[in-house]
């Protein structure tokens, strides 16, 4: 029997009591099977295993009405113990509902197909607002997950049902698989719905799916001069780092980068610029022999450089702006220049933006970090009224300045987007960036958890869905954190799978410190496994990674305590193995499977 409404179909065989559903994608022609394989089980209320041929009587009706269609077929003459038996099918605009009654316990089981590749659908659970932070390795499958993501199109399958459901996963076939319960109950009923455009609506951001044409297949791993060695950045301190980097983490990641930050055209915080330095030439007292000199040394070391980048203001005049005034917006001084750009002027689009990362090409560049791009958006909003083009929003010409440098750039480059101060600025313009840095600066602390964890949690949705979540530089030095604080940086890092750059004089890191960051080298595949904004937890904060292989599974727990005095916790594992728990304090757990376990930490 085939049903369809709509963009839903069914094929049912009620002899055979199996089944399979389709879904017709927005703007789409044709149907994508995501349920394949159904086939229900039914017991009779004695536990008697029954099947068609167990009734004398099989009657089928089907009624169209204006807003559904529904089928349902009636076994009967059965056994004593379950007489008559009802599966039943409705199909509306916007899901596929199945139902079971009478006196009997049925079990649908199933595959679930949900993308074109397997790695982009990741189990999620379509609702959860608690402070722990769920990621996942692989297809990592939690026991409350109820849903399927498909980061390529954007677009969630959600089960629904007063039953029991579990999500699996078969690796010989490579697909997501169910199993639905549905008890002797007669008003439940198993229900998919589908959610298109989820993050972008949800959200209101231009998604699409992380496009890794950079070859960062995970997060990059590297060493940045701004927390390390701020305004003594010089060509012989990055080429001296660059040689400390190699030695003590060349052999836990093979693509290592080395960061230039802004220090390379900037002497201080005063946006006044210096003279014989713009975006266009470097500081002569610090980089002599030029950036191009600094890349090619890099490359020589197998590393990959980067580049710090204020493409939308200048602290000083360049030529381009000199022969073009009508290029600036207007003149206010912050830290980061006095000059802006009109990026609603066409001109400044096709010509300034394309030349200065053409620059960067030519000094041989690989990853570039674009920053002052919240400061970009209140000078637009400040100055809108002298636009070239003044029916467009600071937002949208940002996105058209992120566009016209990625189009110079190509897709190979690695672009991460700087400073986040609100979701307008770090989601603006997503669909051009490879990265986004998510928060302010975390030199403390405190800054650390309001700007690292807590802006993480509210943005982890994105991560490697969308981009890389970047929680901005690793910083470990004992000048600023206590062993344990800097174990609970790294174990951050590590659990949420985010990029890591340190952000440390690497020849001032004692071997502890060394050896912990070596744990979480190279850095890995993560994904989230909720798909909401979340809040950290005020005193402690849990992070649980899933992992998932062919021949394993593992559940890490992160817990990491954001207070200054020692303070307790029972962590609820709803039966899972534990394999390793990283928190700050030292603490031994054996691998059973247990419900619970309590911490101290310190």
């Amino acid at each position: 029997m085939y049903l369809n409404y709509k963009r839903f179909s069914v094929e049912i065989n009620p002899r055979e009591l199996t089944l399979s559903a389709a879904f017709r994608p927005l703007h789409c022609c044709e149907e994508f099977g995501f349920l394949r394989n159904g086939a229900f089980s039914i017991r009779s209320y004695d536990g008697a295993k029954l099947d068609s041929e167990s009734f004398s009587h099989v009657q089928e009706e089907k009624v169209l009405a204006v807003d559904r269609i529904r089928w349902k077929v009636i076994f009967s003459g059965g056994p004593v113990s379950t007489p008559e038996l009802e599966i039943g099918c409705e199909i509306t605009a916007h899901a596929v509902l199945f139902s079971v009654n009478g006196r009997a316990t049925a079990t649908l089981t199933g595959d679930l197909c949900w993308s074109n590749e397997v790695a982009n659908t990741f189990a999620v659970r379509s609702d959860c607002h608690d402070s722990i932070l769920r990621t996942g390795i692989g297809p990592a499958i939690g026991a409350d997950d109820d849903a399927l993501f498909d980061r390529e199109q954007d677009k969630m399958l959600l089960a629904r049902t007063a039953g029991t459901f579990q999500l699996g996963f078969d690796w010989t076939q490579e697909t997501y698989t169910f199993r639905y319960t549905h008890g002797i109950d007669y008003g439940r009923t198993l229900e998919f719905k589908v959610r298109e455009n989820d993050l972008a609506t949800r959200f209101q951001i231009p998604y699409r799916m992380i496009d890794k044409s950079h070859h960062f297949a995970t997060p990059p791993v590297g060493w940045m001069t701004w927390y390390a060695v701020q305004f003594a950045a010089s060509e012989e301190v990055v080429l001296r780092n660059a040689e400390k980097l190699k030695e003590l983490f060349g052999r836990y990641s093979a693509k290592l980068v080395l960061w230039v930050d802004w220090e390379w055209c900037h002497r201080c915080w005063d946006g006044q610029g210096e003279e014989g330095a713009d975006i266009f030439h470097p500081r002569q007292s610090a980089y002599p022999h030029g950036l191009k000199f600094v890349s090619d040394k890099l490359r020589e070391k197998g590393l990959i450089p980067a580049l710090w980048i204020g493409a939308t203001n200048e602290g000083r005049k360049n030529q381009m702006l000199l022969d073009h005034p009508d290029w600036i917006l207007g003149k206010h001084a912050m830290w980061c220049g006095q000059y802006w750009l009109d990026l609603s002027n066409p001109e400044v689009l096709e010509k300034y933006i394309p030349a200065v990362f053409e620059q960067i090409l030519k000094w041989g560049y690989e990853v570039v970090k674009w920053d002052c791009l919240p400061a970009t958006l209140e000078m637009n909003s400040l100055f809108h009224d002298k636009f070239k083009r003044p029916e467009r929003s600071p937002e949208q010409v940002l996105r058209d300045a992120a566009q016209a440098a990625r189009k110079t750039l190509g897709p190979e480059i690695y672009m991460l987007s700087c400073a986040g101060d609100s979701e307008r600025d770090i989601s603006g313009a997503m669909d051009f960036f490879s990265a986004a840095r998510v928060g302010g600066d975390i030199f403390g602390w405190t800054d650390f958890i309001e700007q690292a964890i807590g802006r993480v949690m509210r943005c982890y949705m994105w991560h490697n869905t969308a981009f890389y979540n970047d929680a901005d530089n690793l910083i470990v030095r004992a000048e600023l954190n206590t062993l344990e604080r800097a174990r609970s940086r790294i174990s951050f890092y590590g659990l949420t799978g985010l990029p890591i750059t340190l952000g440390d004089p690497l020849e001032k890191l004692d071997e502890a410190r060394v050896e912990m960051i070596c744990r979480i080298l190279p850095t890995v595949d993560v994904h989230p496994r909720d798909l909401v904004s979340k809040t950290h937890d005020s005193t402690c904060q849990i992070l649980h990674l899933a992992i998932h292989r062919p021949f394993a599974q593992w559940s890490v727990v992160g817990v990491i305590n954001l207070e200054d005095e020692a303070i307790s916790r029972v962590i609820q594992l709803g039966g899972v193995q534990v394999k390793s728990v990283m928190a700050s304090a030292e603490s031994t757990f054996s691998t059973e499977t247990i419900l619970s376990f309590s911490v101290v930490l310190v």
